[in-house]
């Protein structure tokens, strides 16, 4: 999506923040139908300062963005979703996307995304660290 990278990029660094921890490029690997793409455990217990997880992603295709949590890294909860909104970018190419912030009141953290019924040809998917 390079055309793309100013909205995605925004995705991430607009809202209001105390300060951001760190940015994650979870993954760019295209799902196929009904795909799942789980992400890496994210540990909250290393700072205070980052009690915040924002989410974004964008595809060609339509899908839901979760995140997740769990006081153990192994027993996972869905406590927000999102599904993609269809928008037109600049260049007249169809985008889904999806975004979500989120206070962690557990141990650690993941996004997770779900593919709808078609195979996607393009996919990003970004989170961070954020205090709240």
């Amino acid at each position: 999506f390079p055309s793309h990278d100013t909205w995605f990029a925004s995705m991430l660094t607009t809202g209001n923040m105390q300060s951001i921890n760190t940015a994650f490029a979870d993954t760019a690997a295209a799902l196929g139908a009904n795909g799942i793409f789980n992400g890496t455990a994210r540990d909250f217990s290393v700072t205070q300062r980052t009690k915040g997880f924002r989410a974004a992603s964008t595809a060609d295709v339509a899908g839901t963005l979760f995140i997740e949590q769990s006081n153990d890294g192994t027993n996972w909860v869905m406590t927000h979703s999102a599904a993609t909104a269809s928008v037109t970018d600049a260049d007249a190419v169809a985008r889904h996307i999806a975004r979500i912030d989120a206070e962690v009141v557990n141990r650690f953290a993941r996004v997770r995304y779900r593919n709808g019924a078609t195979l996607q040809a393009a996919f990003r998917l970004i989170s961070m660290q954020t205090g709240v």
